[in-house]
């Protein structure tokens, strides 16, 4: 196996790990979910269903998708974002949780969300810049990108921002960090991304 791969493997797993203690610390905030979960909410809402399970139909879904329009995007990266992120999450929370202990005001929260933004851009940027696959949400604007040679962070603008708007029509409650993170992550992707090619995968 080329050491070029596996410096990419690593920089894949290091990046999830990341990205994962962004998001315990945007439950941490307790501001609103992210747009995605936002939108998987507010479909659960609307048909009625568990969460848990409209959210892995909607992602398997969105991979039928991915299958049919472009699977190159599909990768290693795919399978352990799927398998991976959840546990980890749940692990960062009880880390944050057990050193944070005490509630913090509003202004507290903002700046625990801002952070757990820029950590979450960083994870992001980081594992999509391998090109060893994303996860079903991520690459989506990975293959508009390709397709349409548009910006990346204003396709994922709209499409954060689409989603927390679906999410909110179909019964999911929104909160200043759900806006927050639809109008950031897509900007500081794309900047971590382009930081992680010209320094950090550089050969």
């Amino acid at each position: 196996m080329e050491r070029s791969y596996i410096k990419r493997i690593i920089i894949l797993i290091l990046g999830l790990i990341i990205l994962s203690s962004g998001i315990a610390l945007f439950i941490k905030a307790d501001l609103g979910c992210d747009p995605y979960t936002t939108f998987n909410i507010g479909v659960s809402d609307a048909v009625n269903y568990n969460f848990a399970i409209v959210q892995i139909i909607i992602n398997l879904v969105i991979l039928a998708f991915i299958l049919v329009v472009d699977r190159s995007f599909i990768n290693i990266g795919t399978i352990i974002s799927l398998f991976c992120v959840g546990p980890l999450i749940e692990f960062f929370n009880g880390v944050i949780n057990s050193l944070l202990p005490y509630q913090f005001g509003f202004i507290g929260n903002v700046i625990i969300l801002l952070i757990g933004c820029v950590i979450v851009s960083f994870g992001v940027g980081l594992y999509i810049a391998t090109d060893l696959g994303a996860g079903p949400y991520d690459i989506l604007p990975l293959i508009i990108e390709k397709r349409k040679n548009w910006s990346y962070k204003w396709i994922r603008i709209v499409l954060d921002v689409s989603c927390a708007v679906i999410g909110f029509l179909l019964g999911a409650t929104i909160g200043i960090g759900t806006i927050i993170v639809a109008l950031g992550l897509g900007p500081g992707i794309e900047y971590f991304r382009s930081f992680a090619v010209r320094f950090i995968l550089k050969d």
